[in-house]
């Protein structure tokens, strides 16, 4: 069989160019479309990162009140400790003596050792 094109190429090439042009825009379409996609769940995704960091600072300031109690009590302990063994040493230094001698001074001289007046 014999086919006989009475087209002229002028519109034949026009044809040719606007489903390249279609096919063109809808590949530039689906394209933007993907970047788009990318872009949204980009964005989702440092949202959800700030809200988490936010709650971690929140939550960062909540222990670190917590620590600083803690911080405050240990060195309220460690002075009612060190009170309480000079008290200690007092006490037992006060049972070795006799009642009707009193100290007045300790000392220690440069070979490291001690005297009491």
């Amino acid at each position: 069989m014999i086919r006989i094109n009475l087209l002229p190429p002028e519109i034949h090439v026009a044809e040719v160019r606007k489903q390249a042009a279609i096919a063109g825009g809808i590949l530039g379409s689906l394209l933007v479309m993907s970047m788009l996609s990318y872009w949204g769940t980009r964005v989702m995704k440092v949202r959800r990162m700030e809200k988490d960091l936010a709650l971690a600072q929140e939550e960062l300031r909540k222990y670190q009140a917590i620590v600083d109690k803690v911080t405050q009590l240990e060195q309220t302990r460690n002075q009612l400790q060190a009170r309480r063994d000079v008290i200690k040493q007092l006490v037992i230094g006060a049972d070795d003596r006799a009642l009707d001698l009193w100290m007045k001074g300790l000392g220690q001289d440069s070979q490291g050792e001690i005297y009491i007046l």
